[in-house]
């Protein structure tokens, strides 16, 4: 079985950016010299040819740009899901109560629901694990919906960052608010 490891992920990042880093020369390069071809096959001067490459250069430098951005947002992405998985996996405050789905009936027979940042975590591994039944739980148990996390990020927030949609739609039938 496979296991996560955030080293293929920075990885795969950092190759992102290089690529992202030559890819408005390539597309400028390319582009002119198709615009440069396109202009000498139909008009034959130097002048016209010039302008072809001037022309297709510029075309380049926007595809180019766009497609640079592309990647330096897919970079960003899995930097951000390594990040993500960083503040999850490892967690000593989180009590296992929480962690081993959160029964409601565990919580009334402690007494008294769990502190507002063990609440904030679990919600939080609940939302970017995409687990709808852990978040019923924790809602059913008391959890606020409004509480944010150490970061200052609402678990609807979460919710929306990371298109939970069902998530989503539970926080705000429970109350969450922007």
């Amino acid at each position: 079985m496979a296991q996560y490891d955030e080293r293929i992920i920075q990885a795969y990042a950092d190759a992102l950016y290089e690529r992202a880093a030559v890819i408005v020369f390539q597309y400028v390069a390319g582009v002119g010299v198709l615009g440069a071809a396109g202009a000498y096959f139909s008009v034959g001067n130097q002048t016209a040819t010039a302008v072809g490459f001037g022309i297709g250069a510029l075309f380049g430098y926007v595809l180019g740009r766009g497609k640079s951005f592309q990647l330096r947002l897919e970079a960003q992405t899995a930097l951000c899901q390594v990040q993500i998985e960083r503040n999850t996996r490892s967690s000593p405050r989180v009590p296992s109560l929480i962690l081993d789905e959160c029964a409601p009936q565990a919580i009334a027979a402690e007494g008294k629901p769990p502190a507002s940042s063990e609440q904030s975590e679990a919600m939080a591994r609940a939302i970017f694990s995409d687990n709808c039944e852990l978040v019923k739980r924790l809602i059913a148990g008391g959890v606020d919906v409004n509480s944010p996390n150490e970061n200052g990020i609402t678990p609807l927030q979460m919710a929306r960052n990371c298109e939970r949609r069902e998530i989503t739609a539970l926080l705000i039938a429970a109350g969450a608010q922007e």
